[in-house]
């Protein structure tokens, strides 16, 4: 190949980037974050996977990262880290626009009426993530201290939503 490019994610390719490291291939790596290194994510031994990622990193040609942090964190085994921007291409950023603009405010407080809220007001806070990853689960019970300790203000309802926040059962409302 003229030219190896190896998304890291948890899952085989972590093995892959390690045996095309040993194999003394030059690729570039692009892992996916440093949080899925995290303990209690997907594999049964926590240290093999780290060793394998700081091989893999460790004879990269270059790295790619999604994130500052990221790119400061795999820094520490290979120099030729660069960061590389994420957005969304701009036809789903300009659809994303769109569908927001479409529900109006009328809609969205008469979808809360029908279920049953008394509503003169309603501010609420969304947080949107993978609360399934230990990281973002205890920054959501962080952050649902906080809202109940009434830090935040005018907002009545501090609303979960991602994979994993079925499972997150706080008070919900200061209503």
């Amino acid at each position: 190949f003229d030219k190896v490019f190896v998304e890291q994610s948890p899952n085989q390719s972590i093995y892959f980037s390690a045996a095309i490291a040993l194999m003394g291939s030059e690729y570039t790596l692009i892992p996916h974050n440093v949080e899925f290194l995290v303990a209690g994510q997907s594999f049964a031994d926590e240290s093999i996977p780290y060793l394998l990622v700081k091989l893999s990193a460790e004879s990269a040609n270059d790295i790619w990262t999604i994130s500052e942090f990221d790119k400061k964190i795999f820094e520490i085994f290979n120099q030729n880290t660069k960061f590389l921007p994420y957005s969304p291409p701009p036809e789903v950023a300009n659809d994303l626009k769109r569908n927001l603009k479409s529900l109006t405010s009328e809609e969205t407080e008469g979808l809360l009426r029908n279920a049953g809220y008394e509503l003169d007001r309603f501010k609420f806070i969304l947080s949107i993530g993978t609360f399934d990853n230990p990281p973002s689960r205890k920054g959501a019970i962080r952050l649902s201290a906080l809202f109940e300790a009434d830090k935040f203000g005018e907002a009545d309802f501090l609303v979960f939503t991602g994979r994993g926040s079925d499972s997150l059962i706080f008070g919900g409302s200061k209503k």
